[in-house]
């Protein structure tokens, strides 16, 4: 179990994503989380589990590596890279079996050892682009 706010974010990283436990969720997710990152909020851990199920549909092998983490009192920074392969609709888009990589920073509060709010921003134009959605510009 997670003992620093650190570690909470390490742990649905490595434990929830990496290893693919979706059953930990609840374990790091407070029952009022609230994530803004996708077209449209995520709420709880039943609103985790559905944007879990579906990247990992998309990218099975989905894999992140925290690059660097800063943490003061509740508010936690973890600044990542991930990788995997394309094997179910992303977006609206078949699959390519095209190996991606693409960063991002997500950005959070960690209320009694879950987390309560997050925000994500990731290289969403360069993960379309490897997936052929997009062009390279002229």
């Amino acid at each position: 179990m997670a003992t620093t706010n650190l570690d909470v974010l390490r742990a649905i990283m490595e434990e929830v994503w990496n290893k693919g436990n979706m059953d930990q969720i609840e374990d790091y997710v407070a029952s009022d989380f609230v994530g803004h990152s996708t077209p449209t909020d995520i709420h709880g851990p039943e609103g985790y589990k559905q944007f879990f199920v579906m990247l990992r549909s998309a990218f099975p092998d989905i894999h992140f590596t925290i690059e660097s983490e800063l943490s003061d009192e509740s508010l936690i920074m973890g600044r990542w890279n991930a990788t995997g392969t394309h094997l179910g609709e992303f977006m609206g888009i078949p699959p390519t079996a095209s190996q991606v990589q693409f960063g991002g920073v997500t950005t959070g509060y960690v209320v009694n050892g879950k987390a309560s709010e997050g925000w994500t921003y990731f290289d969403a134009v360069g993960l379309l682009r490897q997936l052929g959605a997009l062009s390279d510009p002229v």
